[in-house]
């Protein structure tokens, strides 16, 4: 390639100047309003605590005559009418003194720490930041102080320092490698634009923060939950019934004042939301501008196969984990994943932008919305390099190997010592032969073969090979119809069971055909769950004829392969070692049974509120501790066979993982239902959020 055919610098690749975007009518509108709520809801909040601590004083000051008149009524009080004047006295003051502490305690609760990036030198990628001020020149936005790299299909701008950075220019860029990883410098650069198009809004973009903040800062006071709420509820379980009525009060108030809150907090965030959605409209003016209406298009596409791979891929990363082994290189792993999406699941993800609608509860306009707008703007854009943006970087996979690495340090607050990382190549060829393994089942099974139903094998078959395999083949049929039927019953039979175990832990179900019950009374859905399980045992009943056939053709297989003399000493210890695993296996799916209903019913109860918070603390550390006891059975079952993929010293108990039950499992099941971030391994590698909400 001669000097004069090399591409040219990605710098120097813009072709010309942009137009900043005209600010349209509603955004102007959308300002002026909520710049004018955002005033006035904090100030209703403050009102509502300044009216409260004068009621209780005025209180105070004009109604000490209640001891008077006690007094006056020519005889001394006895103890009953002693403590009914004090309760109306001061039982009030403290109502409203609980009610105050309760609006105001999130004042001096401790914030998530934020997350570390990590952060890049100019010395060390110049091209990279030359590529960014040329950005921001022609968006007309700030430099940013500090260019950041992330993990996951992204890119932000933000206010480096919160509140600190409101009223300067101290902005920070953060960089999802996956991103660069899977786009054109031409997508990433109109990514960017997008970004840098916020800053260039100014006012827009200060009011925003501020929006955001309010709205988080009522959240908290509507919703958070510490040991102060349990400690009320604690005392109105333990407290002298005389003076309980004053605690009832309080608690009645502080929930009047969350729901006026809630109110507060609902009225705000839909006025935020139009005005959000308008710069999202202004911020994607200058990404087409930048990369061209049509590229916009293209690239809304690719960042939905983008977010659909990062799924999978951190899934990945989720199950390896269990086995100490973590992806060395999690954007390529997204890439790899994404060029692993097949064809159809790809038309459906394009399908369903054409049906989407943009509720005006979401801070950003659907894809179909945000199309249609750029392309209307009919712009060819002023950047048209298409090639990979990884070529923005001097050493792009080093860049991604130590931005995944610092990824489980600092976001995951993983343990790396005894981690095995393993490339990308690795886990591609263990995906492959897990496909090829799978597809090897079909074949012998058919649609007989099921993960979630562990078959008992005989230690010998009971018929040779050819009449194991014509008695499979010809109950083929009828078995693959019983076990859809079987799959379904049980599921919903586990459905009932949580709801049950809802019911009797006292929550209220709005709508039971939610969880398959036809009513809210316990002892109707005791009785469905009850018709269920008979249906569901009548079901399995009538497989064994099914089962038999399939698990005779299996040792049959399994036994004429043992007796090849091509098979290696290994294979043959190893298939012992499999089925002995099986056969526990089997014989503890009455107790995978348990852990499935307890661990289900737990997780719900976890996730949703409670009239009662004490009796929802006692059913909680009931459900914890039957899937801890559940867990230890199952692994005591298994804990001494040696692992039959894992080295042989490795026992299965040893792979799991499994920790010694805890002196204090209460405090620790009330810890992960409050900050399950923070606790659970990799835990947010499992919930992200999809499509160009992102940006």
């Amino acid at each position: 390639m001669t000097l004069e055919q090399r591409p040219p610098q990605p710098s120097a690749a813009f072709t010309g100047a942009i137009q900043k975007s005209r600010v349209s009518v509603f955004y102007q509108i959308g300002l002026t309003v909520v710049a004018c709520a955002m005033v006035l809801l904090p100030l209703i909040y403050v009102t509502l605590i300044v009216a409260v601590i004068k009621v209780v004083w005025w209180h105070l000051s004009n109604n000490f005559s209640i001891f008077s008149e006690v007094t006056d009524a020519g005889r001394s009080p006895n103890s009953h009418e002693a403590m009914f004047a004090a309760l109306l006295y001061v039982g009030p003051a403290v109502a409203g003194f609980i009610f105050v502490f309760f609006l105001l305690k999130p004042l001096f609760s401790s914030y998530p720490v934020p997350v570390r990036h990590l952060i890049l030198q100019e010395s060390a990628e110049p091209e990279l930041f030359s590529f960014v001020r040329k950005i921001c020149e022609l968006v007309g936005s700030p430099f940013p102080q500090e260019i950041r790299l992330d993990c996951r299909v992204n890119a932000s701008a933000a206010f480096r320092r919160g509140w600190w950075s409101l009223g300067s220019d101290d902005l920070v860029l953060i960089i999802g490698l996956p991103l660069v990883a899977g786009m054109s410098m031409r997508q990433v650069a109109g990514v960017l634009a997008h970004e840098f198009g916020h800053f260039a809004q100014g006012a827009g973009m200060r009011l925003s923060f501020v929006i955001r903040s309010v709205n988080a800062w009522f959240a908290r006071v509507v919703y958070e939950r510490d040991s102060w709420d349990v400690r009320l509820d604690t005392w109105l379980a333990n407290i002298d019934p005389r003076i309980d009525l004053v605690l009832k009060l309080a608690k009645a108030i502080v929930w009047v004042g969350r729901r006026i809150l809630w109110c507060l907090m609902q009225v705000g965030h839909a006025i935020s939301c139009f005005m959000s959605r308008q710069m999202e409209f202004d911020a994607d003016s200058y990404e087409a501008k930048i990369a061209g209406s049509d590229e916009f298009v293209r690239t809304a596409a690719r960042l939905r196969f983008l977010n659909a791979a990062q799924a999978i891929a951190f899934n990945d990363a989720q199950t390896t984990w269990h086995n100490h082994e973590l992806p060395e290189n999690l954007p390529a792993l997204v890439i790899w994943r994404e060029a692993a999406i097949p064809a159809d699941v790809r038309q459906k993800i394009d399908a369903s932008v054409s049906e989407e609608k943009t509720h005006w509860a979401q801070t950003h306009p659907c894809d179909r919305e945000r199309m249609s707008a750029a392309v209307a703007l009919a712009t060819p854009g002023v950047f048209h390099l298409d090639e990979p943006a990884a070529g923005l970087f001097s050493d792009f996979e080093a860049s991604c190997k130590a931005v995944t690495r610092h990824f489980y340090e600092h976001d995951e607050k993983l343990d790396l010592t005894k981690v095995t990382f393993r490339s990308s190549a690795t886990m591609s060829e263990d995906r492959t032969s897990a496909a090829e393994a799978y597809r090897n089942l079909e074949h012998f099974f058919g649609a007989t073969f099921s993960v979630n139903r562990v078959l008992p094998l005989p230690l010998t078959p009971s018929e040779g090979w050819g009449g194991a395999f014509a008695a499979m083949r010809d109950g083929a049929d009828t078995y693959a119809h019983q076990l859809i039927r079987r799959e379904e019953l049980a599921q919903k039979e586990l459905n009932q069971a949580v709801g049950l175990d809802l019911l009797r832990a006292k929550f209220t179900l709005a709508s039971p055909m939610e969880f398959d019950l036809k009513s809210s009374f316990e002892n109707e859905a005791n009785a469905t769950l009850s018709e269920t399980h008979s249906l569901l045992l009548a079901e399995e009943s009538a497989m064994e004829s099914g089962e038999k056939a399939i698990t005779n053709r299996l040792m049959a297989a399994l036994g004429w392969l043992n007796t090849r003399t091509d098979q290696a000493d290994f294979a043959r210890e190893r298939l012992t070692l499999l089925l002995r695993v099986q056969r526990k296996l089997g014989a503890s799916q009455e107790e995978f049974a348990i852990l499935r209903r307890t661990s289900a019913s737990l997780k719900v109860m976890l996730s949703n509120e409670h009239n009662d918070p004490a009796t929802l603390q006692r059913h909680i550390s009931d459900f914890a501790s039957g899937c801890e006891m559940s867990a230890t059975r199952i692994v005591q079952a298994l804990g001494n066979i040696p692992h039959p993929y894992l080295s042989a010293k490795t026992t299965i108990r040893e792979s799991l993982r499994v920790a010694e039950p805890s002196d204090n499992q209460l405090t620790r099941v009330n810890e992960d239902s409050v900050n399950r971030d923070r606790v659970r391994p990799l835990s947010s590698l499992r919930q992200r959020r999809t499509s160009r909400e992102w940006l």
